[in-house]
């Protein structure tokens, strides 16, 4: 439970009478503590060992900060910049509802908690299957862990299949962790909707199906139980509203604001300076969406809600959440990004990457101008090779790191036979050139691993002419020993009962 307090009470997205605060992103990306359910029942019903119970609050912590960097683009722990621009983006999407006195609290409850995971045994050969297996230095704030998607991933299969091993009948507490989970991960935030929350559940155990072994058909009967329930028994009336939706939505993507137009829209609130024709599209859902809860909706007027009720707030708000649900899978199916995080000056200009052609068009005039050529971090550089959309921007940050690299090379070289005089060695340390990074990031870039192979740059017989070099202390991530197969790293998330009660084969 987290100790963050909020201005006012949070928010209880509960569905059993056992709650925790815990740190969450809502729908809008924002970093916000709410008080969903104590999964611990769940974990006991599914008989999971307490050495492998990671523990959801900070399972939910490192989603968030996985979701942050990935938001940035910077992976956590290889660079000591990077790290620092990842928890001051944190302090950016801590919500307003957070109390101002505690935004340090919660950045230091995701940092320990990302900390506390990548130390957790079940990560240890997670971490060989991951890219970065170094940091730059002890000023780093989170461990690398490449791998944490992975993981995620296997640890909720063996989740699943403990479930089933178990007989267990928390159906609603598995499905709400779940989404939180999963949701946060995504960095999409957290929608109190409950077909969402089963089209994502469905979604994710079908992917798993092939690594369930002999529970794969009690998991697929579940499965199939689960689907209809998701459209309230097939009911033509979910069918009707849905498909109704997505024929009103027909090329929206296609159009310039959409994202912004389709956020208005599940808010319901005042689309400004949307195109003219965006609006046009728009404007039935909208009127849809704010009908009155008095009166039933003349779209659903001939349905039959004999299976959901008679009264006319129950079946207008239960209608919204369909729309709301269609509005939603329309937009991720056609990569449409609501609530979108929107830049606003001044921001860092390589986060320009990924935001549309004509960011990244601006962004690569940047990355052209020579003088420029110095000016991004390796950090910045990564970021931008790693979010940049068009193929040009991806080739020209390429060319820029395998510049710097090739700089380093150089002087490193001189250094090496004494060449460089003591006034070039103060400007190559004045413009930051003498680092590793660049050859780092150009191997990664040419599909290596992100490993220094370079000694430190002042070996040579002139050395101890020289001044001494600031040392970069690359630290190694935890030891695994040589014998232990990453392969094995599977086997250990899939299988995370007590020993002596029930296995899974």
């Amino acid at each position: 439970m987290t100790a963050v307090r909020t201005r006012v009470q949070a928010g209880c997205f509960a569905v059993t009478a056992s709650s925790q605060k815990i740190l969450v992103l809502d729908r809008f990306k924002k970093i916000t503590v709410m008080e969903v359910d104590n999964f611990s029942p769940l974990f006991t019903a599914m008989n999971i060992s307490s050495e492998n119970d990671i523990g959801t609050e900070h399972l939910l912590n490192a989603c968030i900060v996985y979701a942050m960097c990935n938001e940035l683009g910077v992976p956590p722990g290889v660079f000591m910049a990077g790290d620092a621009a990842i928890i001051a983006f944190c302090r950016t999407r801590i919500s307003d509802d957070v109390e101002p006195s505690d935004h340090e609290l919660l950045i230091n409850e995701l940092i320990s908690s990302w900390q506390l995971i990548s130390k957790h045994p079940l990560l240890k050969k997670y971490l060989k299957l991951g890219e970065f297996l170094q940091s730059e230095g002890p000023d780093c704030q989170f461990s690398p862990m490449g791998a944490f998607k992975l993981f995620a991933r296997d640890y909720f299969t063996g989740c699943v299949r403990a479930f089933f091993d178990n007989n267990a009948t928390s159906f609603d507490l598995l499905k709400e962790w779940t989404y939180l989970i999963f949701s946060n991960l995504r960095g999409v935030g957290y929608y109190q909707n409950r077909f969402l929350k089963s089209e994502l559940f469905v979604k994710k155990v079908t992917k798993i199906l092939n690594e369930t072994g002999n529970l794969r058909q009690k998991v697929e009967a579940f499965l199939a139980k689960t689907k209809k329930e998701h459209e309230m028994f097939n009911a033509m009336w979910f069918v009707a509203v849905k498909g109704w939706v997505f024929i009103e939505l027909d090329d929206v993507e296609d159009l310039i604001g959409a994202d912004i137009g389709l956020t208005d829209l599940i808010e319901d609130r005042t689309s400004v300076g949307l195109k003219e024709e965006l609006e046009e599209q728009l404007k039935e859902l909208r009127k849809q969406l704010s009908w009155s809860d008095t009166e039933i909706c003349p779209l659903v007027k001939h349905c039959d809600f004999s299976q959901v009720g008679e009264e006319i707030p129950i079946i207008n708000k239960l209608m919204k959440e369909v729309m709301i649900y269609a509005i939603c899978s329309y937009a991720k199916t056609h990569h449409i990004v609501l609530h979108p995080i929107v830049l606003t000056a001044p921001f860092p200009v390589y986060r320009q990457a990924g935001k549309g052609k004509h960011a990244e068009e601006q962004l690569m005039e940047q990355l052209l101008v020579e003088s420029n050529l110095v000016s991004f971090a390796p950090f910045e550089l990564f970021a931008i090779f790693k979010k940049a959309q068009s193929t040009a921007l991806k080739d020209c940050v390429q060319q820029v790191i395998n510049a710097r690299a090739s700089q380093e090379d150089f002087f490193n070289t001189f250094h090496r036979f004494g060449q460089l005089s003591l006034g070039t060695f103060a400007v190559m340390q004045a413009m930051n050139v003498l680092t590793f990074q660049y050859r780092r990031l150009n191997t990664l870039v040419n599909g290596g691993p992100l490993q220094p192979r370079f000694g430190l740059f002042l070996r040579g017989t002139n050395a101890q002419a020289l001044p001494e070099a600031p040392p970069i202390a690359f630290i190694e991530a935890p030891a695994v020993p040589p014998h232990e197969d990453p392969a094995e790293a599977l086997y250990e998330t899939l299988n995370l009962q007590r020993q002596g009660g029930c296995s899974i084969q």
